[in-house]
């Protein structure tokens, strides 16, 4: 958790993205976007450990950072139901004061897990129909399905408008969850 002797100062203007997990490694996928000091979370995965971590069989994304937003934290987007996507939801319950939005069959896996954690009172779920938009304080986020057969596979495009002296520029964050073939995009 940043605390007040952190040398990083918490964004509250301009465009920002930082991941926390999923990058450089397979699994515990989870980025943050901010937009003028709102942000958005999306993903909140797991991995499986391997030898480099003797006697433990998971691994979960270091949150500790959203202590510091909790209040400016709009929403928490799970992008699909596999564990490297949405397996950390339970482990993390108890940190999460935003809603939780997730397609049908994501909601309902994350769901059997806080049984599991005795935690099902714990989220707020808000379930994404994938041909309806979200429109939170300073994100905008659409929802397409790919030319799938898989009916669980969305693709998000999250939108903010970002201005600059004399420029008016629409900066546009596509984030791609599966692609089986690219003539979709």
């Amino acid at each position: 958790m940043l605390n007040s002797n952190s040398l990083f100062k918490i964004p509250t203007k301009g465009i920002y993205f930082m991941s926390l997990g999923g990058i450089g490694e397979i699994g515990a996928n989870c980025y943050l976007y901010c937009c003028d000091d709102k942000w958005l979370m999306i993903d909140l995965g797991l991995t499986f450990a391997d030898e480099k971590f003797p006697g433990i069989d998971l691994l979960v994304p270091k949150i500790d950072f959203i202590d510091s937003i909790t209040d400016k934290l709009e929403a928490i987007i799970i992008s699909h139901g596999h564990e490297d996507h949405a397996g950390a939801v339970a482990f993390f319950a108890d940190k999460i004061k935003c809603p939780v939005y997730a397609t049908g069959f994501a909601r309902s896996l994350i769901e059997n897990r806080l049984k599991e954690f005795n935690s099902m009172d714990k989220i707020q779920f808000i379930s994404i129909d994938p041909i309806k938009n979200i429109h939170l304080k300073n994100f905008d986020l659409e929802f397409n399905k790919p030319k799938s057969k898989k009916k669980i596979l969305i693709i998000i495009l999250v939108q903010w408008p970002l201005l600059l002296p004399s420029l008016i520029f629409f900066f546009v964050q596509l984030k791609v969850l599966w692609q089986n073939d690219v003539s979709f995009l």
